[in-house]
């Protein structure tokens, strides 16, 4: 059954499959997600609709970053790493520390270095679309009948006290999966708006095939693929090499076992305190839930987008927690994989 909901103006599932030295092949999904670092709040403020290429970004880390480590974290499979997070942009993303092959290790490495860069880019082109608009802002004038130029300047003094010292804010980055052959990583935050409700936010699940070099991320499916009736959105979905949810036989295969992920989640969590867990249950992914998947030790992680209960839109999509995402076990998707080297490796 569809549900009213307030739109959201910048999640993010980097929708292309691009190898490192090639160009982007781009594919939008109807679900009103937009390229991982394209589509930005601020971005025609700054002049420009899209960042540099991503054979720009790798140069762009190199000679920009300022970077600390954090602590060592661990994934389940035993690979250890940490966030290098950037001194200037605070834009973290992970680094892995130890793997069992060095050569893996050193080339995630430098695509995450690469996906840094991206991010920082980003934010940069946020900061400058943003200080773009309140110049425009300023030199505009009352923008509406009735408005003086005194409560016009009173706005702009108060959106300058305000603002923060970074448009771009990151909540939370990790690292959550790596093997000799892939990495995935979850990236969630937002940009700061002057003024109104809705909030520009940042939600992206990247994929890294380690041997293709490229990024895997969500993608749209054909054109003429099935599109639920009176859908709000059409939340059929291809995913690198792997899935392709695109008519409503796997659609509903998928939504029952994230439904069934998300029903044995609840009844494991049912006492917890946490406020992540405790105030961020009133959803269903039947009910037009949006959602970025990406590779987690253990399963698909599916995290979802929309909390309907929960006026904070900063708490429940944005933070990773026991409740969020979902983790559907691979063997369980297996029916729904397509042959290739990502099922081999996840099902081994």
């Amino acid at each position: 059954m569809a549900r009213s909901r307030c739109s959201i103006l910048f999640a993010v599932a980097a929708s292309t499959v691009t190898a490192l030295s090639g160009a982007p092949v781009e594919a939008q999904r109807d679900v009103g997600f937009v390229d991982g670092w394209k589509g930005g709040h601020w971005n025609n403020y700054a002049g420009q609709n899209q960042i540099p290429e991503k054979d720009t970004w790798a140069t762009y880390y190199a000679t920009h970053a300022r970077i600390r480590h954090g602590p060592e974290k661990k994934l389940a499979n035993g690979v250890r790493w940490q966030l290098a997070t950037d001194r200037r942009t605070e834009i973290a993303m992970p680094r892995i520390v130890w793997m069992p092959d060095n050569r893996s290790r050193n080339v995630a490495n430098q695509m995450l270095a690469m996906v840094h860069g991206g991010a920082m880019l980003f934010s940069k082109q946020q900061q400058e679309g943003f200080r773009a608009y309140l110049k425009i802002y300023e030199e505009k004038g009352p923008e509406w009948s009735g408005q003086s130029k005194e409560n016009h300047a009173q706005h702009l003094r108060a959106v300058r006290e305000l603002m923060p010292k970074r448009v771009v804010t990151q909540l939370d980055v990790a690292l959550t999966y790596a093997s000799t052959r892939y990495a995935s990583l979850v990236d969630l935050g937002f940009i700061f708006r002057d003024e109104g409700n809705n909030l520009p936010r940042i939600i992206r699940g990247v994929t890294l095939d380690l041997e293709r070099r490229q990024i895997l991320t969500m993608e749209a499916c054909p054109e003429g693929s099935f599109n639920r009736p009176g859908a709000i959105a059409n939340p059929v979905f291809r995913f690198a090499d792997l899935l392709e949810i695109c008519d409503q036989a796997s659609l509903e295969r998928f939504e029952a076992l994230v439904q069934a992920a998300e029903d044995g989640t609840k009844a494991a969590l049912a006492d917890s305190k946490d406020p992540l867990v405790a105030g961020c249950w009133q959803t269903s992914i039947a009910d037009e839930q949006e959602f970025v998947v990406y590779l987690a030790v253990g399963g698909m992680a599916v995290h979802l987008t929309q909390f309907w209960s929960n006026a904070d839109t900063k708490s429940c999509p944005l933070k990773l927690s026991a409740r969020n995402p979902l983790i559907v076990p691979y063997h369980k998707l297996e029916p729904l994989m397509k042959p290739g080297p990502l099922r081999e490796e996840l099902l081994k």
